[in-house]
């Protein structure tokens, strides 16, 4: 029983640190956004912006799959590790448009962890506004808005 375990625990640990294994390294993050992009079939055009907190890097890009009901969003962790950059998708995407208008998603709020484990938290919506205000339980923030799409978003950290 106790083989078992111990075979079960070294299984375990090795899956949890495969992820930084898997992920491509670059010398620069501008080299690791253009793989990731790539990795995703997205162009650079498909990028909504990019987002620097609490040290933490971020770009926030449309799905590259046509969808005629609407855009959904993904956001990445452009991650660093001894002067190294990886590009870090962790969380699926959230589709923030519809094609019928009253369907939009004005605002959605979701959780995101980085490479490093850092939580943060990611609001997204649509606006017609060319600039939007966003209330959160640390204060009120600016939120970057794509104005060929309307989509708007913010990543702010955690606290704990």
């Amino acid at each position: 029983m106790r083989v078992l375990i111990l075979l079960l625990t070294i299984a375990l640990s090795g899956c949890a640190s495969q992820d930084s294994e898997k992920l491509k390294w670059f010398d620069t993050d501008n080299e690791a956004i253009e793989y990731g992009l790539k990795l995703e079939d997205a162009k650079q055009s498909d990028v909504l912006g990019e987002m620097e907190n609490g040290g933490e890097h971020f770009v926030v890009y449309k799905d590259p799959v046509p969808d005629e009901d609407g855009i959904a969003i993904a956001t990445v962790n452009i991650a660093e590790e001894n002067g190294k950059y990886a590009w870090y998708r962790a969380d699926s995407y959230v589709k923030i448009t519809d094609k019928n208008p009253q369907h939009n998603i004005r605002q959605v709020s979701y959780d995101t962890k980085t490479h490093s484990g850092r939580d943060f938290l990611v609001y997204a919506g649509y606006t017609k506004d060319e600039s939007i205000t966003l209330e959160t339980p640390e204060g009120s923030i600016q939120a970057e808005i794509d104005p060929s799409t309307g989509i708007y978003f913010s990543v702010i950290p955690v606290r704990e």
